[in-house]
């Protein structure tokens, strides 16, 4: 496969089907929409496989104040996309609600559980922020 459209969806806790069917003939409007947020970008080039490591530790990597550092986030689901440019998606295993991927469609999508609170420092990184690393909170 030569590229895979990553879809993150974060749900509207308060969206209502029933206020969208009575007052909107069933579409969402302005006061009651189905997403808080989505993010989507694409992988470019060619992608063999995707290799899940559950409950694994992320390393965080980068440099703060001109120090560098590299700190582990544990209790992460990691797909490591393998093929040319060896990418990874790494996300807090607790906040997945449900998860969509079809290596043959070029699809990857993750829907997270209503009212997660995330960082999203680097593109296909979500830590949950009760995971993220104290020694980066300021």
């Amino acid at each position: 496969m030569m590229s895979l459209t990553c879809r993150f969806i974060m749900p509207n806790e308060e969206y209502s089907q029933e206020y969208a069917d009575e007052n909107h003939n069933g579409e969402e409007s302005d006061d009651n929409y189905k997403l808080l947020w989505e993010d989507e970008f694409n992988f470019t080039g060619k992608i063999d496989s995707i290799e899940l490591s559950k409950d694994s530790v992320y390393h965080l990597q980068g440099e703060r104040g001109g120090e560098t550092f590299n700190l582990p986030v544990e209790n992460m689901k990691i797909w490591n996309l393998i093929g040319d440019n060896q990418n990874q998606i790494a996300i807090s295993s607790e906040v997945i609600e449900k998860e969509n991927i079809d290596l043959e469609k070029g699809v990857f999508e993750i829907t997270f559980k209503e009212m997660s609170v995330l960082t999203n420092l680097i593109p296909g990184v979500y830590i949950n922020i009760t995971d993220f690393p104290k020694e980066l909170v300021s």
